[in-house]
This record gives C-alpha cells, structure tokens and sequence, in this order.
C-alpha cells in the first residue's frame, strides 16, 4: 500500500466520522425522549438506523487504526484514566447495539487509573467484546471481568461459549486480514482487522494479550495492563 492510499484512507475515514457522530448524537436524543410518541414501528426503524451508524463507526475507528499502523503513526497519546469507566461505557454501548447480548460484567477491588491511550484501549475493549458477542452459541452468555493480579496490574478477561478457534487457526489469529474457517457460518460481515489491530495496540503501549480457546466451547481472551507508574 503506497503512502498516498495510507493517507487518503485516513483523511476519507475521518471524514466520514464527522457526519456519524452527529446523526448518533440526534438519533439518542430522540430515542431517549419519552413525550416523543413515535410508532412502535418507526422506533425501531430509528434503532436499527442507530445500530448501522454504530457499525459503519466501528469500521472507520479500524480504518483509521490500520492507517495509522501502516503509516507508523500508531503512537498512544498517554492520560491518566479508570479504565473501569471506559469498560463500563463500551459495555453499555453493545448491550444497546445487541439487546440479545447476555453479557455479564464484573468489577473487582477499585482504582484502576492507570496511564495510557483511552481511544486505544476502548478499541480492545470494544473488539474484543463484540467478538464474543457475535460469536457466541445462542442463549450463551458473554463473561467480562475486570480485576488485578497480585502484582497490582490490571487483566481484562472476556469469555464466551461460542464457535471457538480451530486448531490449525490458532497460529493466525493475529495475522493481518485473517479470519478464522468457521467464521463465516455465523458472521460474515468481518475484514480480520481487529485482533491484528489489538494486538498492535498491545505492543505499543505495552500491555499482553493472550487468549485460549476450544472448538465449539467457547474463547478466552486476556489482556495485562501496567497500573499508573
């Protein structure tokens, strides 16, 4: 990919969050008020409407990650942040996006401020759910934890009951574009660009990913994350 497409992928992808953004803003808004009598039928043509925008969202949060990668422009600009509260909010955002979700969140203990990229890490947090969403078995539940080792660092653990990984795609899961065999029976709308992209996250601001999974019992992802120094 030549420079000039790195660029022109960012700038299109940036353009188009401008116009998303606001049109999500306006559709909660109107959604959130009760004086509003909207047919039942019209509210959930306004839901779905929402749940696209979040979706075409989500692909050009990854287009501008992968071009940021590409460009090696993939650098965290580092705050002080709970990272509890960034978890919270992404899981509010998908049970709302998959209201069949059954997802389960744990918090333990407290203080989970630590210094990092909050877009960044709110990818890994929202990648990583929202495979386990898609790819759970119906009627299974999503486990999401959040607590620290005995060292004090913090470990995000996201477990489903789904499809699983298959053997031979285990040593691929984190390849560019990839996308495991038994993907595509239950969701074919993926371009293999999120674990590539967390796991390039994971590298730049330092924290570890690992992940374990059986075919057709389920996938356990885990991410280390250094507390503020």
């Amino acid at each position: 990919m030549s420079h000039f497409d790195i660029k022109l992928i960012s700038k299109i992808s940036h353009e188009v969050m401008s116009p998303i953004i606001s049109s999500r803003w306006a559709l909660e808004i109107i959604l959130a008020d009760k004086n509003l009598n909207i047919d039942p039928e019209k509210r959930l043509f306004l839901k779905n409407t929402y749940s696209n925008l979040n979706r075409i969202s989500t692909i050009s949060n990854k287009l501008i990650n992968y071009a940021r990668y590409s460009s090696n422009e993939l650098l965290p600009i580092n705050q002080d942040i709970d990272v509890s509260v960034s978890l919270k909010k992404i899981v509010d955002s998908l049970c709302s996006d998959f209201p069949e979700a059954n997802i389960k969140l744990s918090i333990q203990n407290s203080n989970y401020i630590t210094t990092t990229d909050q877009s960044m890490i709110e990818f890994i947090f929202h990648s990583l759910i929202h495979n386990s969403i898609v790819y759970s078995n119906p009627g299974t539940e999503v486990f999401v934890n959040l607590s620290k080792d005995q060292s004090g660092k913090i470990i995000l653990e996201v477990k489903d009951k789904g499809i699983g990984i298959l053997d031979e795609d285990k040593p691929k899961i984190f390849s560019e574009f990839f996308r495991g065999q038994n993907c595509d029976e239950i969701y074919a709308k993926g371009v293999g660009l999120s674990l590539f992209l967390c796991k390039k996250i994971c590298e730049v601001c330092g924290y570890e990913i690992n992940f374990s999974s059986e075919k057709n019992s389920g996938t356990n992802f885990s991410v280390l994350i250094p507390l503020k120094k």
